[in-house]
């Protein structure tokens, strides 16, 4: 059976089950794979640099140890204190990357697999108050395409102007004229904010041009016309001369100005092209992924294409609802803050997920056009939380 007709049949499995991927990254045939295991770690095997295991920890919570490069286990880390018999307070483990596609360890050792608050994580406040911020003042609607910069500028699009608010003030940032002289069309597909502070654009989905932003009415083509990728539609900025694409046919890209490799293929991706996908890259060479179709995973690994994996599954984290809605963002000490219809998820990379503590709640705040809509989530420097619905922008500002 060729290699991908493996997949998809070992897919049809569902998504907690799909070792599948592992084969098609490592070349490994079939729906097998091994996963190291702690007999491995006990007996002193050797073990792949970049793979994760449980271990216990002194409390009897489960922890995590990482191959080193020299394909020796590390330390047991047991992520700070830790509630009896279970996760660490205030947070669940939900899974462990491999060095592989789509491999787990499973939820953690002691409870469910999710939190009902932030608990102290080095990642979040303990408690946000969540607000309107924003309404419709100068747009009539917004897609899902949304960035923060380094002063907690949040930029939005109704995908023909892009627009920036400054500290609860909306005003417009580059027409729909101004962008019309880099594309006749000027539809804005994505956008993100780079280490740099400049703002990255991707403009029209097929062969799209990459701008750049320093100032508002004002920017410059930093890719012209990315080759080959069939309909780009997402983007995340891991520095300026690397660029992460997720395309609708061919997966994830990284792009410079010296042409276009390869990540993840899109069978790895698993539902590229869905309603509420996102990426967001970290500057640590983590990228994370949501693919956004109903009952996929958040995934995360290394941005270089050695390994992604299954950060949290909505089965373990009980949320059964309609993933198809939510976004994803980088948040900057540390791993990703994710959207899932009125609940804010934290998830670091080694799969520990930690409900954000709101008040209201999400759920509660915005009404149903807020919910049933694909809401993008950004998180600013400061550490202020960012949801755009169709029309509004809601802010979780730390206590």
């Amino acid at each position: 059976m060729p290699e991908r007709d493996t997949v998809v049949a070992c897919a049809a499995m569902g998504w907690s089950k799909r070792l599948a991927l592992l084969g098609l990254v490592l070349g490994v045939a079939g729906c097998g794979g091994r996963t190291i295991n702690e007999d491995d770690v006990a007996s002193g095997g050797s073990c792949a640099p970049g793979a994760q295991v449980a271990c216990a920890c002194p409390n009897g919570s489960s922890g995590v140890q990482l191959c080193r490069g020299d394909g020796t286990f590390g330390a047991c880390s047991c992520g700070g204190s830790a509630g009896a018999g279970g996760a660490p307070s205030g947070s669940s483990s939900v899974g462990a990357m491999s060095n592989g596609v789509g491999a787990s360890t499973g939820e953690g050792a002691g409870g469910p697999a999710s939190s009902t608050g932030s608990g102290g994580s080095p990642y979040l406040a303990d408690h946000y108050s969540l607000e309107h911020w924003v309404g419709p003042q100068i747009w009539s609607g917004l897609t899902r395409s949304t960035a923060v910069d380094l002063q907690d500028r949040v930029y939005v699009t109704d995908g023909a102007a892009i627009f920036v608010v400054d500290d609860g003030v909306p005003s417009m940032y580059l027409s729909h004229n101004e962008l019309t002289a880099f594309d006749d069309d000027a539809e804005v597909i994505d956008m993100d904010v780079g280490p740099d502070g400049n703002l990255y654009i991707l403009l029209g989905d097929f062969s799209p041009s990459i701008l750049v932003s320093s100032a508002p009415h004002s920017a410059a083509v930093h890719i012209d016309g990315v080759a080959d990728p069939y309909s780009a539609s997402r983007m995340a900025v891991e520095s300026p001369d690397r660029i992460l694409l997720v395309t609708t046919f061919d997966g994830m890209l990284a792009v410079s100005a010296g042409g276009v490799t390869s990540i993840y293929p899109d069978e790895a991706l698993g539902g590229s092209g869905c309603l509420g996908e996102d990426v967001a890259a970290s500057q640590d060479g983590y990228v994370y992924y949501l693919p956004g179709c109903n009952g996929t995973p958040v995934l995360g690994g290394k941005s270089d294409g050695s390994g992604l994996g299954i950060l949290g599954d909505p089965d373990d984290l009980g949320e059964y609802y309609f993933w198809m809605f939510g976004g994803l963002a980088r948040n900057p000490p540390g791993g990703t803050v994710v959207n899932l219809v009125g609940t804010i998820y934290h998830f670091t990379i080694d799969g520990v997920a930690t409900e954000v503590n709101t008040t209201p709640t999400l759920e509660n705040i915005t009404d149903d056009e807020g919910v049933f809509h694909v809401a993008p989530i950004e998180v600013g420097p400061s550490g202020a939380i960012y949801v755009i619905t169709g029309l509004d922008i809601y802010r979780a500002v730390p206590d």
